[in-house]
């Protein structure tokens, strides 16, 4: 079972992946591309939010 920060790194996950998918079936391809490459972009800014919501020395810091 994930605990409560793992779940918001999943979470965010998930809504990212919702945001790519039905942007591309809703749009059409000069509209959805922008989109990928914003998610994109989110997920590079934040890896390091999530490595530290998950990381088991977080409390500690």
């Amino acid at each position: 079972m994930l605990g409560p920060a793992a779940r918001e790194a999943a979470q965010d996950l998930l809504q990212l992946a919702a945001t790519v998918i039905s942007s591309w079936l809703a749009w059409p391809a000069w509209a959805a591309a922008p989109v990928t490459l914003l998610v994109a972009a989110t997920l590079v800014t934040e890896r390091r939010r999530w490595r530290w919501l998950v990381s088991a020395n977080r409390l500690a810091n």
